[in-house]
Formats: C-alpha cells, sequence, structure tokens
C-alpha cells in the first residue's frame, strides 16, 4: 500500500492533526500552520511554504508508523471524547501547564536580560514580547473557563446553541496570538541553540519553543475541534424566500460581502462587542 493512498492531500491540516496528534511533531518542524490555519488542505500548505508534497506525505507516513509503535506518545483522537472531557483536558493540560510556565520563563528572560541585554537589544524586545503575550493570555484563559467552555459543555448537553459572537472572539485572539508568537520566534533568533549566549540562555530558548509548541496544540484543540463541534451544533438558519428581482435590474448573483471586507466586517463586529460590554 502506498503513502498517497493512506493520506489524501486534500485532508485539512486540522483534520490530520486531530486524527493523530503525532503530526505536530512534522507540522512544527515544516512551520505547517495547523492551529489557526487548520483549515488548509496538506497540499494548499505544502504549495505556500514551497515544500515538496510527495516527500511531506512520506515523511507523514514515517512518522505514523514510528508513533504508532511508541507507547510513550499520546496519539488520542480528541474529536471522540465528549465535550466536558475534552475541556477539562484543555484545562488541566494546557491552561494549568501555561500557569506553570509563565513565571518559569519569566524568571530565565529577566536572568538573560540582565546578563546580555545590553549586547544583545533584542533579548528585551522579546522580554517586552513575552510579557505582552502572557498579559493577553491570562484573561483569555479565564474566558475560556468561565464563558466559553460551560456554553460549549451546555451545548453538548441541553443543545443550546453557543453565540456565534463569542466564538469568533476567541478564534480573533487565537490569530493574534499565532502573530505574536511568530514574531517572539524572530526575536529570538528562531530558537538556535547555537546561538545560545550561555547555559541559561539555552534553557530560556528551550523553554519558549516548548511553550510556543504546546500553545500551538491548544489552539488546535480548540479552534479545529471545540469551536468546530460547537458551530455544527448551531441550528441551521432558515432561508426566506425572496421576492423575483426587478425586470429592470440583474438579480445580484450573491449577497455574501467580496473577501475583502470579510476581515473589516469581523473587526467592527469585535468593536461593537467590546461597545456594549463597556456600557
Amino acid at each position: 500500500m502506498t503513502v498517497d493512498s493512506l493520506i489524501d492531500p486534500g485532508s485539512l491540516l486540522g483534520e490530520l492533526v486531530a486524527e493523530r496528534p503525532i503530526r505536530t511533531q512534522l507540522f512544527e518542524q515544516l512551520r505547517l500552520d495547523y492551529c489557526c490555519g487548520g483549515h488548509q488542505t496538506l497540499a494548499a500548505a505544502c504549495a505556500k511554504r514551497g515544500l515538496e508534497l510527495g516527500e511531506v506525505l512520506a515523511a507523514l507516513q514515517a512518522l505514523d508508523e514510528r508513533g504508532l509503535e511508541s507507547a510513550s506518545v499520546e496519539n488520542r483522537d480528541w474529536r471522540k471524547v465528549e465535550t466536558a472531557e475534552l475541556c477539562a483536558h484543555i484545562v488541566t493540560v494546557h491552561h494549568d501547564g501555561l500557569r506553570e510556565a509563565f513565571p518559569r520563563i519569566e524568571r530565565l528572560l529577566a536572568t538573560v536580560v540582565r546578563v546580555h541585554g545590553d549586547s544583545e537589544p533584542r533579548l528585551r524586545d522579546a522580554h517586552r514580547c513575552f510579557t505582552e503575550i502572557r498579559s493577553e493570555l491570562e484573561p483569555h484563559l479565564a474566558s475560556e473557563e468561565n464563558v466559553l467552555f460551560p456554553a460549549c459543555i451546555a451545548s453538548d448537553q441541553t443543545g443550546s446553541p453557543v453565540e456565534e459572537l463569542v466564538l469568533e472572539e476567541h478564534e480573533s485572539e487565537h490569530a493574534a496570538l499565532g502573530r505574536a508568537l511568530g514574531a517572539l520566534r524572530i526575536l529570538c533568533g528562531d530558537y538556535d541553540r547555537q546561538a545560545a549566549l550561555c547555559n541559561t540562555h539555552r534553557a530560556l530558548l528551550d523553554a519558549l519553543e516548548a511553550f510556543e509548541q504546546d500553545l500551538h496544540r491548544h489552539v488546535h484543540e480548540e479552534n479545529n475541534i471545540l469551536l468546530a463541534r460547537a458551530r455544527q451544533a448551531r441550528p441551521t438558519p432558515k432561508v426566506e424566500a425572496r421576492s423575483p428581482a426587478p425586470i429592470d435590474r440583474p438579480a445580484s448573483p450573491s449577497e455574501a460581502p467580496p473577501p475583502c471586507c470579510e476581515g473589516w466586517i469581523a473587526e467592527q463586529t469585535h468593536s461593537w462587542a467590546a461597545r456594549q460590554r463597556g456600557r
């Protein structure tokens, strides 16, 4: 049986990781965005990154075979568990892990900046970037635990839909987090251990890359599994019959806004929501 017959190049990155989480190892190495970009097909993502699709397919198959033989690798399909269990897993593994990582990374950063910050100004920028990420993440985690997760669990148990605005807000914050993590990686020299200035700096690079990869898996489990499930549970809106278009004006082929306007519309929606919360 060939690799191509086992892995469909048209599969979405998020689905491939949900099916076998061990695939994150390869996607991280190749810089394939499987969390916020989980809606991309494997073929499209490889083309975007300039990767040879056949080589990636072969590497995925080899990784799958090694992973299936390793009892130490958690390879669970979180799509197959109840929403309450998925949320508990996210809190226990990712949220609690972040809360432990924050002070440890902060201490490492403070030490490295104190020792090397004058000769390497980017270290100070990296420290500020991490501080901003932490300041955004801490209330985000609280929002997930107090608002998003209870709403998703209630939807799973009672059928009550989760408000679309709640889903969009968390997705938007995930996208902003992804951009911030990319900036942090650049400031830290792509986490190149060979460029480490000392053992503490090397430990910092190890910690920051682990921090990044855990957040990628964290966001993947939310965007591509939890939020996708919440949207599937929403009732399909009824389509009202439309009056025939006037004879002197051709009917519009689509009422959907053009792609160039979608980002602006989402931004205005979030601004409106923020104003409503401030009243």
